[in-house]
C-alpha cells in the first residue's frame, strides 16, 4: 500500500467515522444497529481513531470529552458496556495504552498524568507484586488482576515506556529507521524540571536532555550522523496548560532544523 492510498483511506474513514453535527461516532458497518454509538464506545476505538489521524482536532476533542465517564479506579474501563458498578471489573493497560497515546497527542496532560501515576504507577508502588515489567490486568484497588488469566510480564501493557519517550522526552521518528526525526517535548504539564532520554537507532544513539527553569527551556540533542532532524517547542503545550495567558493565537512554534552527527544546544524563552 502506498502513502497516497493510505492517506485516501484515512480521509474516507474520517468522513464515515464521525458525524459531529449529530455528536455521534458513526461506523458505516454498524450504524444501522447502533443509531447513537456514543452509547457504545471503547477507549481503544477512540484512541486508534485519534492516533491514526482519522479524527481531526475537533473530532478528537469530542471523543475525549466522553472519557471521564469511563473512569474506574486507577484507570479507565475498556468500554461503555463495562458497568462502573461492577466491582469485579478489571482494567487493561493494553487498551488504556491506546488512550494514553491519544491523550498525549491532544496534549491532555492532566488525564495522561493520572494514567501514568496510577495505572502504571501501581506496577511499581505495589512492592509485593512488582515484577519489573508491565502487568496484563490491574484491578480497581491497583493490584494485579488475579483470578483472571493474567501475567505480571505482559509487553502489550507497556505503553507508558514508549509514551514517555515519544511525547514527554519528545523523541519520534519522522521516517523509517530514524533517518529523519523530530524532538517535540512536553516541556510543561507534567511538573518536570529535567528529562534525559536516549533512543538507539540504526544510525546510532539519539539523545535528548531538556530542563525548564521558570519560563526558560534549555535543550541539548546528540544525534547520529547521516540523519537530519527538527527540534520543535510547540506553543500548544504552553497554551493548553494555560502557561501563556495571552498571544496563543498569534505566537508561533520554535523550530530549528538540525544536521545529525553533532551536539545541538539551545535556550528558548517560552514566556511572551
Amino acid at each position: 500500500m502506498t502513502w497516497n492510498s493510505t492517506q485516501r483511506l484515512l480521509e474516507e474513514d474520517c468522513s464515515g467515522l464521525f458525524n459531529v453535527s449529530k455528536r455521534q461516532q458513526n461506523f458505516a458497518s454498524t450504524v444501522d444497529h447502533y443509531p447513537s454509538l456514543w452509547s457504545n464506545y471503547s477507549i481503544a476505538g477512540l484512541g486508534v481513531a485519534i492516533t491514526s489521524g482519522s479524527a481531526n482536532h475537533t473530532q478528537a476533542q469530542l471523543a475525549l470529552s466522553h472519557i471521564p465517564s469511563l473512569k474506574l479506579g486507577p484507570g479507565y474501563r475498556d468500554s461503555s458496556k463495562v458497568l462502573s458498578s461492577d466491582s469485579s471489573a478489571i482494567l487493561s493497560p493494553n487498551t488504556n495504552g491506546f488512550l494514553l497515546s491519544a491523550l498525549l497527542t491532544q496534549r491532555q496532560t492532566g488525564l495522561a498524568a493520572f494514567l501514568l501515576k496510577n495505572l502504571w504507577g501501581a506496577m511499581i508502588a505495589n512492592t509485593s507484586s512488582t515484577s519489573a515489567a508491565s502487568w496484563e490486568y490491574v484491578n480497581q484497588h491497583s493490584e494485579p488482576g488475579y483470578g483472571q488469566y493474567t501475567s505480571l510480564s505482559h509487553p502489550w501493557g507497556g505503553a507508558a515506556t514508549y509514551a514517555l519517550t515519544n511525547y514527554v522526552a519528545g523523541i519520534r521518528p519522522a521516517s523509517f529507521g530514524y533517518k529523519t526525526w523530530v524532538v517535540e517535548p512536553a516541556y510543561v504539564g507534567f511538573g518536570l524540571e529535567q528529562v534525559d532520554a536516549k533512543v538507539t537507532t540504526p544510525h546510532g544513539p539519539l539523545s535528548v536532555a531538556w530542563a525548564v527553569r521558570g519560563s526558560v527551556v534549555n535543550m541539548t540533542i546528540d544525534s547520529p550522523p547521516e540523519t537530519t532532524g527538527k527540534l520543535v517547542l510547540s506553543k500548544a503545550w504552553a497554551c493548553t496548560e494555560g502557561y501563556l495567558s495571552h498571544g496563543c493565537e498569534t505566537a508561533g512554534d520554535f523550530v530549528r532544523e538540525i544536521e545529525g552527527g553533532r551536539t545541538e544546544a539551545c535556550t528558548h524563552l517560552i514566556q511572551l
